[in-house]
């Protein structure tokens, strides 16, 4: 799945991909410049949606909500938190 997915950011005129010279059995992706642009138009509209989602909690709210979640993530996949969030959660 992930190569079709790669494939079709190739295709896209977003990534390349190219061997890793010091482990052949690697694949190097990198964003185009036309990759990049789209990441941050991306980005940008999730910011937006973010917004409007948490229009009702002041900002106090959000930190303690984004603590929160990050806690319930951290108990269930510690590994994918980094460290300084853990000691926060």
């Amino acid at each position: 799945d992930l190569v079709a997915f790669v494939d079709d950011l190739e295709r896209a005129g977003l990534a390349t991909r190219e061997r890793d010279r010091t482990d052949r059995r690697r694949y190097l992706v990198s964003l185009t410049d036309d990759g990049r642009a789209a990441q941050q138009r991306r980005l940008a509209a999730s910011q937006r949606m973010d917004d409007k989602l948490l229009t009702a909690l002041t900002a106090t709210e959000r930190e303690q909500l984004h603590a929160l979640l990050l806690r319930v993530y951290a108990h269930h996949d510690p590994d994918r938190v980094p460290e300084e969030f853990r000691d926060n959660a």
